[in-house]
């Protein structure tokens, strides 16, 4: 007679525990931590969901608390393997120094948003970083705030309302680069824009817009295209604006991935940059600096905003153990125009 197998009991988390007594994941970790700053009612009703449910606190997680480390979901999503090295390099670096534990979740597409948040608060974390695009994700926001859990989205486009959030003037920025432009003498220009879901795509836009629109010039329907912030999309996007009799003698990229994937396509066909076409992309990541020519772009500060982001979530942790809360908090920083060799006068 065939042995049975048995079903694998479900590990019960305090997420779980947080859902069946009502109460935010932080509350259910005051509550069990002993904290005076807590109902007794509620503490009671947390007691009463953990015994319910079988729940067995994790004793490890537990000591690395008490330790002072404060362990930081990060949910990636960005479909630019430049940006996100950049952003991961800079946040491993600087967790190193602030007494920080990452656990890192990648995210491929919109169907998999929650369930990869959903893995991610399963490592029992006390607070999420969320990079571009899914910090402007409405689910993953919702979600968050579902669980009582301090978040920070970073490159948020200064959208969000409430809550934290550390970004750059992405309007202001594209239009500093624009400005340049003009003032080198185009007025031909082709604009590839980012993913259409994310915000930043939109804004930067809308600082080319402004730009063009003061200084009396009208933009091209047919050379605004639209990409998604990957290579492959550069080049489909720069094959478009480039192939026809007329060309832009400036295209302006909404990363420098896109950028340089122009640069690539403007090499196939002959064309001489900075002589024939300028360049310009955004972000300043490691390929603008390590192609040829050298991409001129805007800097993201990285490092600054990086350190900022920790600075909010881990305050904002420590806040919430004792009850409290840092509230909304919008930190706008400044970018830099970085000229290098992509960008020149026109003939």
């Amino acid at each position: 007679m065939p042995t049975k197998l048995r079903k694998r009991k479900q590990i019960v988390t305090i997420i779980d525990v947080a859902r069946h007594a009502g109460v935010a994941v932080s509350t259910v970790s005051r509550a069990m931590n002993g904290s005076e700053n807590i109902l007794e009612e509620t503490r009671d009703r947390v007691a009463k969901s953990a015994k319910v449910l079988g729940y067995v606190p994790n004793v490890s997680a537990q000591n690395l608390a008490g330790s002072g480390v404060i362990r930081l979901g990060v949910l990636c999503g960005n479909p630019s393997s430049n940006y996100t090295g950049q952003f991961l390099l800079t946040l491993l670096e600087q967790s190193r120094h602030n007494n920080c534990q990452l656990i890192v979740q990648q995210c491929d597409d919109v169907q998999d948003e929650l369930p990869s948040l959903e893995k991610l608060l399963q490592g029992g974390v006390d607070g999420v970083l969320l990079p571009p695009p899914l910090c402007d994700s409405a689910a993953i926001t919702a979600r968050l705030k579902k669980v009582g859990l301090p978040v920070v989205g970073i490159g948020t486009a200064g959208e969000a309302s409430q809550g934290m959030s550390v970004f750059i003037d992405n309007v202001a920025a594209t239009k500093k680069i624009t400005l340049y432009l003009l003032a080198l003498g185009h007025r031909d220009f082709g604009f590839i824009m980012g993913s259409v879901k994310q915000i930043d795509s939109a804004r930067r836009f809308e600082g080319f817009e402004a730009a063009i629109r003061e200084s009396g010039l009208r933009i091209r329907p047919k050379w605004v295209v639209v990409g998604d912030y990957t290579y492959q999309s550069g080049i489909k996007a720069a094959q478009s604006l480039l192939g026809g009799k007329a060309r832009p003698t400036a295209i302006i990229a909404s990363n420098d991935d896109m950028a340089a994937a122009t640069i690539a396509v403007a090499h196939r066909l002959n064309l001489l940059v900075p002589q024939d076409l300028s360049v310009t992309g955004f972000d300043d990541t490691p390929i603008a600096a390590a192609i040829w020519p050298a991409l001129t772009t805007v800097r993201q500060p990285m490092s600054k905003m990086t350190s900022a982001a920790l600075d909010l979530i881990r305050e904002e942790v420590k806040l919430r153990r004792v009850g409290k809360t840092l509230g909304t908090q919008q930190r706008c920083l400044a970018s830099i125009l970085v000229e290098r060799e992509s960008s020149a006068r026109r003939k």
